[in-house]
């Protein structure tokens, strides 16, 4: 208190002009705040807009997954429309401080005196200020500011097209149930009026605004259309009267219409009261005179143009005392007007005659005794608003009040502004911080992960399935690795059966052809051994494909337990081998990696059984090689080979396809023996293959990690859960994004505008 009297005392001290345009240089000193300020409300407004619309786009989703419940307490919608609010009062409180004046409003009903009034502070008179007797005159808001030595004038600013059907036109065909979309004017100007609309809601007040909205707006629209979307315009003291006064025929008809597409007019003038600077009075359209959009365009007017507002009010001669109407005047402008109890002043407008002065002071005394609820920053003023004296009595009590109390007053409102807006900072704060643990209960998908691989109670999860799968097929095999593979027998015995029937051994006539020269019967011979040698060794390299098929029969088990049990049928369709390979392409290249190891070494498995069949074979057909004859075969072959040509041509040519078939059937005999002892080996093989496969991918250090990692980088395609999750992970990471995006536009050093 005392910091505020040393501050009046400084303000006395100076002339009335310099004290307010110190006040406005302060305010606007606030502005860079305000704005950077508004700019972070906004932010944050779209924000939590984007974050509400998809809350409720996944509470269907959620409904299933048990968090939709959680989701529907978040209270996000009641929090923006809050911080929408405080927004917008952010925005007029700017807008407010952005003002080059300090603007006083004048407001009052139809036919109180409020133009009266205003003529008296501002010196106008009826040209510009319309105050005469009858019905409405006012037609469009005015600001009147005080500008020294310098002639009347005006700057007129006009509807565009969008502004005029929004703010004058809609309202009638909202209030009077007038149906169809008006896009632009010309849409206005084809509609079908009738003199009484078919659809008009009954009533006398409909009618008289069904009135004024065809005779005045449509039918007069050649009278103003062309003023539509024009630029502002500078116009003289004697043109500003049909910018602004409504005046009428006695037929009730419009003499002119250029005021209908008029927004506001903002007037120039010197004020008869010297030395009160930067001062401007607005002036509101009055109440009540069935023209829609006044009462909005009041409070409009009250938000962002005016710092304190003058009530006007003429009480009755014989019949007097405050009205509703009066009482719903105050509390709309309450609504606009912060801290309006103390912002605003009664102007109890006393008659020249003085004959309604019982009732100027009954209604005072009424605002003194609190009869009614509405209160003033000061006693009301009983003043005879057309009276030159309504300078002294009406306006210095205002201008002082604005010198020694608006800076208070701003700074009041401003703090308490800010405190509403960091309170809402704070609640926005715990809003956000609850979506985000709602939000994990949704789309939960490493939990949901968890209990697919290890299990929940009461079911075993993937990795307990893969692991008694192979462990299964391992014991299966394990109790065959020392029995016969019978398909691998079977084969061999088909190749045995092959080798006894196609010989490759020609026939006596083919011998005899070709043996034409007497005396080369041995060197025939030796080469008829190398053809049949290479003909019987040709039908043995099969068995190396078959022992090969035999072993990707295996591995195809395997891969069936992984496709079923392990899940991985998605990751590949392929068999065997490739199977394997395409598995370890998609497992991390790491050296450590035993489950890749695991894979890729099952695949690349291609056990050649040709060494070990040549190995068995080979000494056996030996016997078939002159040249590598051992000391056994070698005599073999020389006795057979010392008969030869010593019988006729015919006789030898038959002894030596008999000598050929008999050392055939010798190797063929010898190979079976050897044969026999492979029977078992393909499944021992298979056995050994297997254990190891399992030895990596089940039994090394960490291998359980490994899996965990693979299959969550897989889990979409292994679990068709984990698809439809997908989708549902989507919009989580969106919320997620939003709700972060959110949290950065809240933070608290963003929406402060004062130290």
């Amino acid at each position: 208190m005392e910091n505020r009297k040393i501050m009046n005392a400084d303000f006395l001290g100076r002339d009335r002009a310099t004290q307010i345009a110190d006040i406005i240089k302060q305010r606007q000193g606030l502005i860079k705040n305000i704005t950077t300020a508004e700019e972070k409300i906004k932010n944050l407004l779209s924000s939590l807009h984007e974050l509400e619309v998809k809350r409720q786009e996944i509470i269907p989703q959620v409904r299933e997954a048990g968090a939709s419940v959680s989701l529907e307490t978040i209270k996000l919608e009641s929090l923006i429309n809050k911080l929408e609010a405080e927004y917008e009062k952010l925005k007029n409180l700017k807008t407010r401080f952005s003002n080059s004046t300090l603007n006083i409003g004048v407001v009052g009903r139809m036919g109180q005196g409020k133009s009266t009034l205003l003529q008296s502070l501002t010196g106008l008179s009826d040209d510009v200020i319309p105050a005469r007797q009858g019905k409405a005159c006012t037609a469009a808001r005015s600001t009147i500011c005080h500008r020294s030595q310098r002639e009347i004038e005006a700057v007129v600013t006009f509807h565009t097209e969008k502004s005029f059907l929004k703010e004058v036109i809609l309202p009638y065909f909202q209030k009077l149930n007038l149906t169809r979309k008006l896009d632009n004017i010309d849409d206005f100007a084809n509609y079908k009026f009738t003199e009484i609309s078919n659809t008009l809601v009954e009533g006398a007040t409909y009618e008289t605004m069904y009135e004024r909205l065809y005779k005045d707006y449509y039918r007069g629209l050649g009278g103003y259309k062309r003023l539509l979307n024009q630029p502002p315009q500078t116009v003289t003291r004697e043109e500003i009267q049909k910018y602004v006064s409504q005046d009428r025929d006695p037929k009730n008809n419009l003499i002119d219409y250029e005021h209908l597409a008029v927004r506001n007019v903002r007037i120039s003038c010197n004020f008869p009261k010297a030395d009160i600077g930067q001062i401007a009075l607005v002036d509101v359209p009055g109440m009540g005179d069935f023209k829609l959009g006044d009462e909005k365009l009041m409070l409009e007017t009250l938000g962002k143009e005016v710092d304190v507002v003058l009530f006007v009010s003429q009480p009755g001669n014989d019949r007097y005392g405050w009205e509703t109407q009066d009482t719903d005047l105050y509390d709309k402008a309450a609504t606009a007007l912060n801290d309006l109890a103390d912002r605003a002043f009664m102007v109890l407008n006393l008659h020249s005659t003085g004959n309604n002065l019982n009732g100027c002071d009954s209604q005072k005394a009424d605002v003194d005794k609190r009869n009614v609820r509405m209160e003033f920053a000061k006693p009301c003023i009983i003043a005879n608003c057309a009276s030159d004296n309504a300078n002294n009595k009406v306006f210095e009590p205002v201008l002082k009040y604005l010198e020694t109390e608006i800076t208070e007053l701003d700074k009041k409102y401003a703090h308490t502004c800010q405190q509403r807006i960091l309170e809402l900072h704070e609640q926005v704060k715990n809003e956000l911080n609850k979506a985000g643990e709602v939000l994990q209960q949704f789309a939960n998908e490493r939990k949901q992960f968890d209990e697919y691989f290890t299990g929940k109670s009461g079911d075993s999860g993937l990795w307990l399935e893969i692991q008694k799968g192979l462990g299964k097929l391992l014991y299966k095999l394990r109790d065959k690795r020392e029995t016969e593979d019978p398909t691998f027998k079977e084969r061999v015995e088909q190749t045995i059966a092959s080798c006894r029937s196609d010989t490759g051994i020609p026939l006596v006539q083919e011998i005899e052809d070709r043996q034409t020269v007497k005396g080369r019967e041995q060197g025939l011979y030796f080469r008829y051994l190398e053809e049949v040698r290479a003909h019987l060794s040709r039908h043995f390299l099969s068995l190396d494909c078959d022992l090969q098929q035999s072993l990707e029969a295996v591995k195809s088990e395997v891969k069936k337990v992984l496709a079923e049990d392990g899940r991985l049928k998605n990751l590949s369709n392929s068999e065997g081998s490739v199977f394997f390979m395409e598995i370890a392409t998609q497992l991390p290249d790491i050296s450590e990696s035993n489950l890749r190891l695991g894979f890729k070494k099952i695949g690349e498995l291609n056990l050649s059984f040709s060494g070990r069949i040549q190995r068995l074979i080979r000494p056996h057909l030996d016997i078939l090689v002159p040249k590598r004859n051992t000391s056994v075969t070698s005599s073999i072959v020389q006795e057979e080979v010392k008969n030869l040509g010593t019988t006729s041509n015919t006789s030898e040519s038959q002894e030596v396809y008999n000598r050929l078939k008999h050392t055939h059937e010798q190797v063929v005999k010898a190979c079976e023996t050897e044969f026999n002892k492979l029977y078992f080996e393909p499944n021992q093989v298979a056995y050994y293959m297997v254990e190891d496969f399992l030895d990596r991918v089940l039994y090394a250090k960490g291998i359980e990690k490994e899996w965990d990692y693979f299959l969550w980088e897989k889990r979409q395609q292994v679990w068709h859960e984990f698809k439809l999750l997908g989708e549902r992970i989507k919009v989580k990471e969106e919320c997620k994004n939003l709700i972060e995006q959110a949290k950065s536009a809240n933070q608290l050093h963003l929406l402060r505008f004062l130290d």
